[in-house]
């Protein structure tokens, strides 16, 4: 990580996730390496964040968010696609965020990309936890 950019970790209490823990790695590892592009694409100093807890619903979910450049709100649906990028030709095949869709809606949960207050963007992942 650039050392421009503030990554700050936040990790609450949550139960046990059902889920591959390579998997899971793996798609933590895409969204911080998403919000670092982001963040180093606004240019200059920059705020990465990632944390655990649980959510509105009391699901056990991880945030990661940045200050970065943000997600156009017409390629918001269409981020999870194969292929689509927003970075520029060549900086990117476009399958981190598809394979991470994959990933998380196949061990039964959500992921959501939204608008960070105050610009930027936030990655939620809602995980299943045991019955």
């Amino acid at each position: 990580m650039p050392d421009t950019i503030e990554l700050r970790v936040r990790r609450e209490p949550t139960p046990m996730v059902v889920g591959d823990e390579d998997d899971l790695v793996e798609v933590v590892g895409i969204l911080l390496a998403n919000a670092m592009d982001a963040t180093v694409a606004r240019g200059g100093a920059g705020l990465v964040e990632i944390a655990t807890g649980l959510d509105d619903r009391g699901r056990a979910t991880v945030w990661c968010s940045d200050d970065g450049v943000g997600v156009p709100v017409e390629d918001r649906e269409r981020v999870f696609d194969p292929f689509f990028t927003t970075k520029d030709v060549g900086e990117t095949l476009g399958f981190g965020l598809a394979k991470t869709h994959r990933t998380i809606t196949a061990q039964g949960g959500e992921i959501v990309i939204a608008a960070r207050p105050g610009g930027g963007t936030i990655a939620s992942v809602g995980l299943r936890t045991p019955l």
